[in-house]
């Protein structure tokens, strides 16, 4: 199988590879402003006879200076992903939880999901939010 092997100065991070991965992303975000950077390596997998699930290997914060270097390997065995759901119209008969579209917070961690048609969001997010939206006003 084809697998994603990232290396920050220097150091392995994570071999990315999944038999039912549909597309592994390698993504590395600047923040000017915030003087911050950050890695992250996702995708989504799609179970068998279930609809897609997001698949998330890494995701870590980086600095100036720091050196990251991403290639292809062909594997045999790969890091397994954290698998969830934002979509709450997934017609899906496994147990890949649903989590906040924002904090990724499952519904184990944090009961009274809010779900729309196409996301859910958690209690505590909506309080995060409406500070935000209020503090503006």
């Amino acid at each position: 199988m084809i697998c994603l092997e990232v290396n920050v100065n220097g150091e392995r991070r994570v071999v990315a590879g999944d038999a039912s991965a549909e597309v592994i992303n390698a993504t590395v975000s600047l923040y000017p402003d915030l003087k911050e950077g950050w890695l992250e390596i996702a995708g989504s997998v799609v179970p068998e006879h279930q609809p897609v699930a997001d698949a998330l290997w890494l995701a870590a914060a980086l600095s100036a200076g720091d050196v990251v270097e991403v290639r292809l390997l062909d594997c045999e065995q790969a890091a397994a992903p954290n698998i969830s759901r934002t979509d709450p119209t997934a017609r899906a008969t496994d147990s890949i939880p649903l989590v906040c579209a924002f904090c990724d917070k499952s519904n184990d961690e944090v009961p009274g999901m809010v779900a729309s048609r196409k996301a859910v969001i958690c209690p505590q997010c909506i309080g995060y939010l409406h500070d935000i939206i209020s503090a503006d006003s």
